[in-house]
């Protein structure tokens, strides 16, 4: 299901007609230019969501990352440029971070910054043996992967 596109074949149309995740694996002055032109409102979520949990018991922080993430994203009105969300891949949370972005654009538009790597159809998060690595292929996802 996912697609990818080259950024110089990517544009402002593609982008505002796009109702999936839009994930820029290599962000440039083009992408800003892009999200800019868009009115991608930019959302940094590391230090609202670290705020939001660390006031939750820590034994049940686990259960409300997904709902405390959704309250941090607008919802409605304008598209959102999600930056800073490494936590997201901490192991005990155990979330999907690319279904979580799938659910995120079913309420609003969403365009994410991807903080590893990309190569043949997969997003790498971290390095082989860390506790936080991922790898997502992107053919198991309603996404759009601009490279």
């Amino acid at each position: 299901m996912g697609t990818i596109i080259k950024i110089s074949s990517f544009t402002k149309e593609i982008l505002a007609k796009t109702n999936i995740p839009v994930v820029f694996c290599s962000p440039s002055p083009v992408t800003e230019r892009l999200l800019h032109e868009s009115k991608h409102r930019q959302v940094s979520l590391n230090l609202p969501l670290a705020k939001a949990l660390t006031a939750q018991d820590e034994n049940s922080r686990l259960l409300h990352v997904t709902d405390e993430v959704l309250k941090i994203v607008p919802s409605g009105g304008a598209p959102v440029y999600l930056t800073d969300y490494e936590m997201l891949f901490d192991p005990r949370y155990r979330l999907d971070v690319l279904r979580l972005f799938c659910d995120i654009s079913r309420k609003v538009k969403l365009a994410v910054h991807w903080p590893g790597t990309f190569e043949s159809n997969t997003l790498y998060y971290a390095e082989p043996g860390c506790p936080d690595y991922h790898t997502f292929n992107i053919q198991n996802f309603d996404i759009l992967c601009v490279a």
